[in-house]
């Protein structure tokens, strides 16, 4: 039962669906997000009680939304409010900073990137103040933040610095 716990809600099946009378399904599978428990069977023994959520449309947005993300030319990353950590990192972003998104995810965003450029160490610090801005203060400098960030080494050279008029946006993340 403790591993059952472990792995509770983060249990994904993609099941199929049934055919109807009117013909066969309009989407052959459905991906539920599942819960289980187990619990004594009335008739003796122990049965598992499996409670689907059905998150195909969600996980059909964030496929889209992923793409969307991979496909742009404009240069993306996604740096996490409460401890500056890159989550995401486009390829537009690893052809200008020379930075693969392998090598970036996981990084602090201030200290890999920002602090070593940066124009003064104030930039870098007023970056950390902008993650903890309100919605509202944030809207109010959207557009308006001028980042120096680190490119990486190449065999031709040591790292080089790139400027980015960086839009800002604050979004619920996936995990809170």
């Amino acid at each position: 039962d403790s591993e059952l716990q472990q792995i509770n809600n983060k249990v994904d099946l993609r099941i199929r669906r049934a055919s109807t009378p009117d013909g066969p399904a309009q989407e052959s599978n459905v991906d539920l997000l599942v819960s289980l428990n187990r619990i004594d069977g009335p008739l003796g023994g122990k049965v598992l009680v499996c409670v689907g959520q059905d998150v195909t449309k969600v996980l059909a947005l964030q496929r889209y939304t992923e793409s969307l993300f991979e496909q742009t030319v404009a240069p993306m990353c996604v740096v996490k409010c409460d401890d500056g950590k890159i989550i995401l990192w486009n390829n537009a972003m690893a052809e200008v900073t020379q930075v693969a998104e392998t090598d970036a995810i996981g990084k602090d965003f201030v200290a890999d990137f920002l602090i070593h450029s940066a124009r003064s160490g104030i930039e870098a610090q007023r970056f950390v103040e902008i993650m903890q801005l309100a919605d509202s203060e944030l809207q109010e400098i959207n557009n308006k933040v001028d980042l120096r960030i680190r490119k990486a080494s190449t065999p031709l050279g040591p790292p080089q610095e790139v400027d980015l008029l960086v839009s800002l946006n604050r979004i619920d993340g996936p995990l809170g």
